[in-house]
């Protein structure tokens, strides 16, 4: 569902915008390394769908590799 509404959450006047990057360090970054491959690939879907995304922090996706 967040990956569907990507170009709303990343559009101008967003008041979430900004919680994005948090939001990836919680849930999306730790099921790259699911035992589940169904997780993993949704994982990356999401990834994908916000690749337009600015991290504040350039390390955090580092992290997950």
């Amino acid at each position: 569902m967040i990956g569907t509404l990507s170009a709303i959450i990343l559009g101008k006047g967003s008041p979430i915008a900004d919680q994005v990057e948090y939001f990836f360090v919680r849930h999306v970054f730790p099921e790259f390394r699911s035992p589940h491959g169904f997780l993993r690939a949704r994982a990356c879907d999401v990834l994908e769908k916000f690749s337009d995304l600015d991290f504040k922090d350039e390390n955090v996706g580092l992290s997950v590799f």
